[in-house]
C-alpha cells in the first residue's frame, strides 16, 4: 500500500503490517514544509499580525502603532515542542537561527533522543506549558493524546503567550483555548481545528488576536510532484523485488 496523505490507520488495520504487509507514505517530504509553516504562525502572532491591516486603514505613522500592538521577538524565547516527530525534529533546525532554548514532551519518545537534538525533555505537558512563551503543537493524535492540551496545560502557559498547532485539533481543550484567548491572555496561531474547514461563525473567527490558516501547512502546492515521485519510484522499487523507502513500521504505526 503506498499512501501518500496523513495517518494510514483509517485505510490499513494493524493485522496487515502484522502479517507482513508493506505500507509506504511520503516519508520527509512534507515534515519541513509543516515545520516552515509553524514558524510562520509563531512569527505572525508575535508581531500581531491580525491587527496590520487596521493600522494600514488608519495611515498611523511608523512607529506609533508599536506599542498598541505588542509587537514581540522570537530571539531569545523559552520555546516548547508536544511532540518529537519528523515534524518537531525539523522545527528545531529552523529555530535554532533565532537563540531559543527549547523544552520538549511526548510520551513514549526516549528523552535521550531529545537530548541529541539539544532538546531538554520535560516530565509531563503541564511542566512543558509552564516552561514555554511558545509552544508549538505537533503531536500526533491517538486515542491517549486526544485532549491532551487540556484547560490545565493552557492554564499553565504564562501570560502572553503563544500557542501554535500544526498537529490536529483535536489534541486541545478548544473551549479552554478560546477562553484563554479571548480574554488577551494568550495569542494562538492554528492551522488545525476540530471542525474543518473552519466555518464563518466559528467562535476563532471572532478572536481578536488570532492567526487562522486553513490547513495548509504541508505539503506544499509545489511539492506535489516531489511525492508523485516518490510514489512512483517505491512502487517501482517493490515490483523489483528491492526494499522501498518510507516504510511504515508498527511502532509508527501505533503512534
Amino acid at each position: 500500500v503506498c499512501h501518500l496523505a496523513g495517518s494510514v490507520r483509517h485505510l490499513v488495520p494493524r493485522v496487515f503490517l502484522e502479517r507482513g504487509g508493506v505500507v509506504t507514505n511520503w516519508g520527509e517530504i512534507p515534515s519541513c514544509a509543516v515545520a516552515e509553516q509553524a514558524l510562520l504562525l509563531a512569527l505572525a502572532a508575535l508581531r500581531n499580525l491580525p491587527g496590520w491591516s487596521e493600522v494600514i486603514q488608519r495611515r498611523e505613522e511608523a512607529g506609533s502603532h508599536i506599542e498598541r500592538l505588542n509587537t514581540r521577538t522570537l530571539f531569545g524565547r523559552p520555546v516548547g515542542l508536544h511532540g518529537f516527530g519528523r515534524v518537531a525534529r525539523a522545527l528545531v533546525a529552523l529555530l535554532r537561527p533565532f537563540g531559543v532554548t527549547l523544552h520538549a514532551y511526548s510520551a513514549g519518545v526516549p528523552e535521550t533522543m531529545m537530548r541529541a537534538e539539544g532538546v531538554t525533555p520535560c516530565a509531563s505537558i503541564e511542566q512543558l506549558c509552564a516552561r514555554s512563551e511558545v509552544l508549538f503543537e505537533c503531536e500526533a493524535l491517538t486515542a491517549a493524546t486526544t485532549g491532551s492540551i487540556s484547560a490545565q496545560a493552557l492554564a499553565a502557559l504564562p501570560d502572553g503567550a503563544v500557542f501554535v498547532n500544526v498537529g490536529r485539533g483535536g489534541l486541545v481543550d478548544e473551549a479552554a483555548l478560546l477562553r484563554e484567548c479571548a480574554a488577551g491572555r494568550i495569542r494562538a496561531a492554528l492551522d488545525v481545528l476540530v471542525t474543518e474547514p473552519l466555518v464563518p461563525n466559528s467562535a476563532f473567527c471572532g478572536v481578536r488576536d488570532a492567526v487562522l490558516s486553513p490547513h495548509i501547512a504541508g505539503p506544499t502546492f509545489d511539492q506535489y510532484p516531489q511525492i508523485g515521485d516518490h510514489a512512483v519510484r517505491n512502487l517501482g522499487r517493490y515490483l523489483a523485488g528491492g526494499v522501498p523507502e518510507s516504510v511504515v513500521t508498527l511502532e509508527e504505526y501505533d503512534r
